[in-house]
């Protein structure tokens, strides 16, 4: 499906054409870059390459199949930013977000709303760097301001 298993007409087999093709992707050639994968979130990552740390999160769009299981990856991905972030602020100058799902409704919880509520928005803010963010909900380039 194009959200991820939980547009898929069966969600078993969804998952196991990601399993597939796509788990661990990075693994299926030589490359200088040196993952970290988050634990149990294995299908998210980071690196940091000539000053650029790269985010690559498990974010979907569509209706989430599970509301509690995608509100604690949420979480979890918040956790794991803020720690990059403290963790390697000196080591990096701009930020790269990766991820599936444009900023909607069901991703407040990760995104905030942009006032000084702790979430990712407020994060970037008080961190202070270039930010990108790179989807693929929409199909298409857009740019915003």
């Amino acid at each position: 499906g194009d959200n991820d298993i939980n547009d898929c007409n069966s969600m078993s087999h969804g998952e196991e054409m990601w399993m597939k093709y796509f788990h661990l992707f990075d693994e299926r050639w030589d490359h200088s870059f040196d993952v970290t994968r988050w634990g149990d979130l294995e299908e998210s990552f980071s690196f940091i390459q000539k000053g650029v740390l790269y985010l690559g999160l498990n974010m979907i769009g569509g209706t989430p199949y599970s509301w509690s299981e995608k509100t604690q990856r949420h979480q979890r991905h918040l956790e794991q930013a803020r720690a990059l972030f403290e963790q390697h602020e000196d080591k990096f100058e701009v930020l790269v977000l990766l991820k599936h799902a444009e900023p909607g409704r069901n991703h407040r919880d990760f995104f905030g709303n942009g006032d000084r509520d702790g979430l990712f928005i407020d994060m970037i803010r008080r961190l202070g760097k270039p930010t990108i963010h790179f989807h693929g909900d929409w199909h298409e380039y857009y740019e915003e301001e």
